[in-house]
């Protein structure tokens, strides 16, 4: 993957020596790839940030610089990055902050920071619950992405930083200077009091809604509950034991008499089959495409096309599993991880078994 610099971002076949697909973008600065999802970000002249389906080049979202900021000038976006789990998108604007936005809905999750210096290089920390700024005072400032507060900063070179990188293990940061200098940090003790967990008893009685708000449209919203699970950790963890259930492996032929049922002339048998194919996710979709081929009647056509829809556009369901799991993996105790095993032995394809076996290896390879 190449910029042009005039008219987008091309794919290059190395072995062929050839562009696949093109993406246009007028004069782009920077672009990133989400990890295992197959999306592009642009960012650049065009005043917004872009992403495509890397497989077809499909424009799939158009993300705008929003209002001002401090009676500042709307500034276009110059530093992007994908976080290590793909969920969020990190948006820069060098002059300005920076804004967290949620991959799932591509709706904002909140802003990073105020800038004291021009910024000139971020990123996330391996675990996603940190990111990391250089910028032209030669200070490294890290924020916490949970409540978007400076945690700890501190000067790293005799000039501006311009570039900034963290190990796959996450326990090293490298900087790098215009004072010609490289240098390594231990990012492991940096971080280690940075965030003090919640008391099982303040979290008890506000557990239940955390948990109705990961299935908020707002990302916002849903990303505050997230931070406070995540600060409130065994109890947390405990409480989500009891919510978040791996799914079945299920035969095709259930799954037909499931999409039958969505034809049932009882409300009971359709809602509860209407449920249970939604948590089986993207597995069953090339069954309710090919029901919707020739069906049953035209009620069991609109019943169809919205589960369609709900399966290819993140029902309130799936974002609570998603933002569930991603909870886990930020939270990455032993409980934790043994909960996200538990869940990845659930029926391949569903959802939230696809993302705890993402989850768990990246814990995994941080070992």
């Amino acid at each position: 993957m190449y910029a042009d610099g005039t008219n987008g971002a091309n794919l290059y076949d190395i072995s062929k020596n050839r562009i696949i697909r093109k993406f246009h973008f007028p004069v782009p600065w920077c672009m990133a790839v989400r990890p295992k999802h197959g999306v592009l970000a642009i960012a650049g002249d065009a005043w917004s940030a872009k992403m495509f389906d890397i497989s077809t080049g499909e424009l799939l979202k158009e993300i705008l610089p929003g209002k001002k900021y401090d009676n500042s000038p709307i500034h276009p976006f110059d530093l992007m990055q994908f976080s290590a789990n793909g969920a969020a998108l990190l948006l820069g604007k060098k002059v300005v902050r920076m804004h967290m936005y949620e991959s799932y809905t591509w709706k904002k999750r909140i802003d990073i920071g105020i800038q004291r210096k021009q910024v000139t290089c971020a990123t996330f920390d391996v675990t996603g619950k940190f990111v990391i700024t250089g910028g032209d005072d030669r200070f490294v400032r890290i924020f916490d992405v949970f409540t978007g507060k400076e945690v700890f900063a501190f000067e790293s070179h005799d000039a501006p930083v311009t570039c900034c990188a963290i190990s796959p293990n996450g326990r090293v940061l490298t900087t790098g200077s215009k004072d010609t200098t490289v240098a390594l940090w231990d990012f492991s003790k940096i971080v280690k009091s940075a965030t003090k967990p919640m008391s099982n008893s303040q979290a008890a009685e506000r557990l239940e809604l955390w948990w109705r708000l990961l299935g908020e449209k707002d990302a916002s919203k849903a990303w505050r509950a997230i931070g406070n699970l995540v600060s409130s950790k065994d109890a947390s963890v405990d409480f989500l034991k009891g919510k978040l259930i791996p799914i079945p492996i299920i035969k095709e032929v259930t799954l037909s008499n499931l999409i039958d049922d969505l034809s049932s002339d009882e409300f009971e048998r359709r809602r509860v089959a209407f449920d249970r194919l939604t948590h089986y996710g993207r597995m069953a979709l090339p069954f309710l495409e090919k029901e919707l081929k020739k069906p049953k009647s035209l009620e069991a056509s609109i019943r169809l096309k919205k589960l369609i829809n709900y399966l290819t556009d993140y029902s309130p369901e799936v974002l609570r599993s998603l933002r569930g799991v991603e909870t886990l993996e930020y939270i990455a105790n032993d409980s934790s991880q043994a909960l996200l095993r538990r869940l990845s032995k659930g029926a391949p394809g569903a959802w939230i078994t696809e993302a705890a076996i993402a989850a768990s290896k990246r814990l995994k390879s941080r070992e």
